[in-house]
């Protein structure tokens, strides 16, 4: 009884599914210095020198910003920009500039302020637009943002992150329809753009209930991205459900042929993912159901050591040792798992349950 209720609490988190594919992810501004042979640091003492020569010249503290950003010196990235803002104060694509770099700084007010200002001053560049319609999005102003992300679209027509964040956008407002006719725009202009496979994976099995359609676009992303994590760790989860689904569980042909697929399809996350605990805690599961206890423990074992109060894990760790009559270490284990959730009293039976045994 102790093992199927570690199961059935385990089972209510393995089909979680990490989805980043939600979050819109964070951009990056390409150096403009363009050198094959040489790196950063490189064009950085080149740069150096192009600047005492031409010390008015704003592109060349435009460059030098870039490259330092390249290097992770954001603060002299930052004086850079100032400073050619100061040379050229009209310079829409600086203002643009200065403004990314207070965005991923966590400064929204100044990289709006900024970003209005490339905006008033003509620029064309359609990541102003798209970073403005972000933080609008964040800010719940929906028409504001759907409002920039066209027009993000309208300078970049083939650029499929535009109209994929017109589809999220209209998924967050439950407009499913309208979601799914955007991700699929978004999948004309590009069909391996792996955020919109990911997205309609997420919509197909929440939204819709069609699992057949949630995976097949799983099928297509792994096309263009063999080693894709979040796509071999959905392909894992699909395999799992097929697992769990049977009634058969006396380790028959077909029970192990899907086990083993969804071993296979979370080990080639972790592969490129080594610290993906929820892809260790579903092949623990799945290791479990196989009864390959020895690959469970250590797969829980990894996700705690990634997270120590990853509650599920523990809770799994202590039932297995439960069984194998090991009460002192299966103690410990449901004991760090009332600590990471004082409220449970699921686990507050199993602790009172075992230290009247001990």
């Amino acid at each position: 009884m102790k093992i199927l209720v570690g199961i059935l609490w385990g089972l209510s988190l393995c089909l979680i599914a990490c989805n980043d594919a939600a979050e819109v992810e964070e951009p990056t501004t390409p150096v403009s210095v363009d050198s094959i042979s040489t790196g950063p640091a490189a064009q950085l003492i080149a740069l150096n020198k192009q600047i005492d020569l031409s010390p008015k010249s704003y592109q060349l503290f435009e460059e030098r910003s870039e490259v330092y950003y390249s290097l992770d010196s954001l603060p002299q990235a930052v004086a850079d920009i100032n400073k050619a803002i100061e040379l050229f104060p009209k310079g829409a694509d600086l203002y643009y500039l200065r403004g990314f770099y207070a965005f991923v700084q966590d400064d929204t007010i100044q990289a709006m302020d900024d970003y209005q200002k490339a905006a008033q001053l003509g620029t064309e560049n359609p990541e102003n637009y798209y970073q403005m319609g972000q933080l609008f999005f964040f800010q719940n102003n929906d028409e504001m943002a759907l409002r920039l992300y066209q027009q993000a679209e309208e300078l970049s027509p083939a650029e499929p992150i535009y109209i994929f964040a017109q589809g999220f956008l209209y998924e967050k407002r439950n407009d499913k329809q309208a979601a799914l006719r955007e991700y699929l725009r978004s999948l004309e202009a590009d069909s391996s753009f792996a955020k919109t496979r990911l997205q309609l994976h997420d919509l197909y099995l929440d939204g819709y209930n069609n699992e057949l359609a949630a995976i097949e676009q799983i099928r297509e992303l792994l096309l263009y991205h063999p080693t894709h994590p979040l796509g071999r760790f959905y392909m894992g989860n699909y395999h799992m459900r097929r697992l769990l689904a049977m009634t058969d569980r006396s380790l028959s042909e077909p029970y192990k042929e899907e086990a083993n697929e969804a071993v296979m399809h979370f080990s080639i996350a972790l592969n490129k993912t080594p610290n993906f605990l929820q892809a260790h805690y579903n092949r623990g599961f799945v290791y479990f159901l196989a009864q390959n206890i020895d690959k469970a423990l250590a797969d829980f074992q990894e996700a705690i050591k990634i997270d120590p109060q990853h509650q599920a894990s523990l809770l799994m760790l202590g039932d297995i040792f439960y069984n194998f009559q090991d009460l002192a270490t299966a103690k410990s284990y449901y004991e760090q798992a009332i600590a990471a959730d004082p409220n449970n009293p699921d686990i507050e039976q199993k602790l009172a349950e075992l230290e009247e045994i001990l």
